[in-house]
């Protein structure tokens, strides 16, 4: 516990100290007091005996009429007659009649038996009944659009301000803290979009703690990471346990742009044989960590380098040369143990083969890798399966003819009849995400000779680092030398 540990927790303490005294003060950044913020509602109530009052709740027909605001009881304490052993039970806003004229017959023939009486009745909301939606609606300027939608990773929301909202910035983090608290303690804005090779955003902190480590949970995995360092979507958590469900436990995945592991460590939870690659050394840190959290160290190697380069490193044969006689293959303890898995696990009844590679942006430029990848004398059985995610800004059916021919372009080969696309979801107005999926064709994958060069195949002159599956309990850099 050093100098810069403490000045840490003492920030943080700070900032907690902070939130505390703002809300015993009954303020909000700006000088907003929480207290002006109530509503006042005019409504029609029935007095009744405590012992009756669960037949208007119990009967659908009836419960209809009845208040049935969120976070709001139907039944309260009758103030005005606090000995009668009489209740107050708030009726439908829709009800302005203390005659009941305009309520629902079940409800008033419901009244009328059981001898309620109907009252005026004045129901107060403060800030605490408000949700944070409903409170920005009350302070931010009338028309404007206000954030009802973000995403929480870990103690933090992330939003995505408009331009118009940027003024009131503070104010809103201050009500979205304030009223997800305490499980929430940061509030994030992305204040520009994705543009670089490790998809991670630039954001500014607006509210709260200013640590940027979070865990999540999902799928049934806990995942830790730094979220300004590396790529995370809590919005994807269906796509990724949809992907994994077509995974049998005896089937291998190759996680080319792997992140830290949403795909790579449900389906090794699974049983599935995993190799996982990104090139974003902080999210390989984090994967590598969290493979060891989540106890799966015998089922998932990891490593560190360019997709292509590692989809080449696991599929050529150790002992490939080029013309020249120059090998070019990848290391005998990389290149060998994909085909060793395949083939122990095909022997057992399973060895499908899947690709995935979650790089929107980009990932359909990676396809060609698969040109001339795969030796018939060492890659046993069927083509691996692939899973291409990618973006359009076609509509409707159109973008699934977008994404078939931009692959094809790539691969060098009509995929028309032997793909499948989907919609994986809607970024951004006129812009879909999806998925395309396909057996590599065998007119692509195959070689035609031994020494055949993959047609994409890159040399990498930099060291690369690569984490073995267990039995190896340390990370190794290409050379052998460990660290």
């Amino acid at each position: 516990f050093g100098p810069t540990s403490m000045r840490v927790g003492l920030t943080r303490f700070a900032h907690r100290v902070v939130a505390t005294t703002m809300l015993a003060a009954q303020l909000l950044p700006g000088g907003i007091d929480r207290a002006a913020i109530v509503e006042h509602i005019s409504l029609i109530a029935l007095r009744v005996s405590a012992k009756k009052c669960g037949r208007f709740l119990g009967d659908s027909a009836v419960r209809g009429g009845l208040l049935n605001m969120p976070r709001r009881k139907n039944v309260m304490r009758d103030t005005e007659c606090p000995n009668d052993g009489t209740k107050l039970i708030l009726l439908s806003r829709d009800v302005h009649d203390v005659e009941l004229g305009d309520a629902l017959p079940a409800l008033k023939a419901c009244a009328l038996e059981e001898g309620a009486t109907p009252v005026p009745y004045t129901l107060t909301l403060e800030y605490a009944d408000f949700t944070a939606e409903e409170v920005l609606r009350r302070l931010l300027p009338a028309g404007m659009e206000v954030p009802s939608a973000f995403e929480t990773v870990g103690h933090i929301i992330h939003i995505n301000l408009r331009t118009e909202q940027l003024p009131h910035k503070e104010l809103i983090a201050a009500v979205l803290l304030d009223k997800n608290g305490p499980r929430v303690r940061s509030v994030v804005n992305k204040v520009d979009s994705i543009s670089n090779e490790f998809r991670v955003f630039p954001m500014e902190l607006l509210a709260g703690d200013p640590d940027m480590r979070a865990e999540c949970k999902q799928n049934g995995c806990v995942f830790t990471l730094d979220y300004d360092k590396v790529y995370w979507n809590s919005r994807l958590e269906k796509e990724h346990g949809l992907l994994v469900s077509q995974m049998g436990p005896r089937d291998i995945l190759v996680d080319m742009m792997a992140g830290i592991g949403p795909f790579a460590i449900p389906a090794a939870k699974k049983g599935v044989r995993v190799f996982a690659n990104d090139l974003n050394p902080e999210s390989y840190k984090w994967l590598t960590l969290n493979v060891a959290s989540n106890k799966l160290g015998g089922l998932v190697s990891c490593a560190c380098m360019c997709g292509r380069e590692f989809m080449r490193n696991l599929c050529m044969p150790p002992d490939l040369k080029d013309a020249t006689g120059l090998k070019v293959g990848a290391s005998p303890q990389r290149g060998s143990e994909l085909f060793d898995v395949v083939k122990q696990r095909r022997a057992r009844g399973g060895g499908a083969v899947h690709v995935a590679m979650n790089l929107p942006n980009s990932a359909l430029e990676f396809l060609d890798t698969f040109k001339n990848l795969f030796d018939r004398a060492a890659w046993d059985g069927p083509l691996p399966t692939v899973h291409c995610y990618c973006f359009s800004k076609a509509k409707d059916e159109a973008a699934f003819a977008d994404v078939r021919t931009r692959a094809a372009e790539v691969l060098g080969a009509s995929l028309e009849g032997r793909s499948e696309v989907r919609v994986v979801r809607d970024v951004a107005p006129g812009k879909l995400m999806l998925c395309i999926s396909f057996v590599v064709p065998d007119e692509v994958g195959w070689r035609h000779s031994p020494n055949e060069l993959p047609t994409a195949a890159v040399v990498e002159g930099a060291a690369v680092v690569v984490e073995e599956a267990l039995p190896a309990k340390r990370a190794r850099v290409d050379g052998g030398g460990e660290f």
